[in-house]
């Protein structure tokens, strides 16, 4: 239980959200890749209601492809330069 206590606190309303919103996909398409309703996405980026631990195990998995393919993008130049 304690481990999934830590690992629900690495879940939280606005990291989904970000997660989502970073990837370009609606709710739909998110929840369809996690295999969960946009129902569930919607109540955990509202943050009332917590992903299930094979649910945030599934955002974990997709969190690392995304993280991967972005560096991959860098890797072959890409990703757009940010002025600043």
């Amino acid at each position: 239980k304690v481990v999934y206590r830590y690992i629900l606190g690495m879940w939280t309303a606005a990291k989904i959200r970000d997660l989502r919103s970073k990837s370009g996909m609606s709710m739909h398409q998110f929840g369809k890749e996690l295999g969960v309703s946009h129902v569930c996405i919607m109540f955990w980026e509202r943050g009332t209601h917590h992903p299930r631990y094979d649910s945030m195990l599934a955002l974990r998995r997709f969190e690392m492809a995304v993280a991967k393919r972005k560096q991959k993008e860098r890797q072959m130049g890409l990703t757009p330069l940010v002025a600043g």
